[in-house]
């Protein structure tokens, strides 16, 4: 479903489903709209578009969002810099 997206967002909470004798747990998210990528990699977006709920088993890590004025910076320790 999502495995091959790299999405962003804030989970607002998680909860437990049961249908049919199944059992998952879902997240509720509000996703980053248009995200931008500069030239060195920098990952902004300017605001929160639509909520969905997901399992949690499509959340892969947990980031840190940053807002300056209008735009919010996404803080990605899997994609940081390393200078050695």
């Amino acid at each position: 479903m999502y495995e091959n997206l790299e999405l962003f967002g804030q989970i607002e909470y998680f909860l437990v489903h049961k249908y049919q004798d199944k059992r998952r747990m879902l997240a509720y998210i509000q996703w980053a709209s248009n995200l931008h990528i500069d030239r060195y990699g920098t990952k902004t977006f300017n605001g929160f578009a639509s909520n969905e709920f997901i399992e949690v088993k499509y959340v892969d890590r947990c980031v840190g969002f940053m807002k300056i004025g209008d735009i919010f910076y996404i803080l990605d320790k899997e994609n940081q810099v390393i200078i050695d």
